[in-house]
């Protein structure tokens, strides 16, 4: 099964309007969960993980009853939803916190994700300004000092994304080769930040066929 986290720079966003994707993936054989998560500037980090943790958990132990396997989930996001995914597989807290760890997962597929907040100064009503607060919350610099669970990864980022993002894939994908993590890295030709999950599930599109192989690689048709 699939569990896929939406972006909106941790202020906006809604399950609703990934209704399409569940869809898609559902038509393809696999049980798709989309979850919400509170949002800033109600809350700060790390609510935003803790929340998604809550919705993996919900997960392994209640999809069976919706005819889901949980012992073959996938988790993929996009944008704050990458960021939420790749920080969910890399700091064990946060499952450790619902009675569960990385080892119940099968793979991870951020889309367009933000992997260090070191370098971006936006974004203070979900980070705060503390230097030290941001690094924790990076997926970036736990891949490079962290324990790595043994998890496949495939990153995906927009040809023409938002600044930064290509090359904080490029940084995370290197982070985690070097700790010899099973990554691929992957830049989606003619797509930019939003369209890459726009066209996410429609049968040409390069994204979609990256994320159909690799599920199917990982967790089976």
């Amino acid at each position: 099964m699939l569990l896929f986290v939406h972006g909106g720079g941790w202020t906006s966003g809604d399950k609703g309007t990934y209704g399409y994707l569940g869809r898609s993936f559902a038509s393809q054989g696999y049980v798709t969960v989309i979850p919400n998560y509170r949002l800033s500037p109600e809350v700060q980090h790390p609510v935003h993980v803790r929340d998604v943790a809550r919705a993996v958990a919900w997960t392994y132990n209640r999809i069976a009853d919706y005819g889901g396997d949980p012992e073959r989930i996938v988790l993929m996001g996009h944008s704050a939803g990458g960021h939420l995914v790749a920080l969910l597989a890399l700091d064990d807290r946060y499952l450790r916190e619902q009675g569960l760890s990385p080892r119940i997962l099968d793979g991870v597929i951020p889309i367009s994700g933000v992997y260090d907040l070191t370098v971006i100064p936006a974004f203070t009503e979900v980070f705060g300004n503390s230097l030290d607060r941001r690094r924790d919350a990076s997926p970036l610099y736990h891949a490079r000092e962290g324990r790595l669970p043994s998890l496949p990864w495939r990153i995906l980022y927009a040809e023409e994304d938002l600044p930064t993002l290509g090359e904080q894939a490029e940084d995370f994908y290197q982070a985690l080769r070097s700790r010899g993590a099973r990554a691929e890295l992957f830049r989606i030709p003619g797509r930019d930040h939003e369209t890459i999950i726009s066209f996410l599930g429609r049968n040409a599109d390069p994204a979609t066929r990256l994320v159909l192989a690799f599920l199917k690689e990982q967790i089976g048709p």
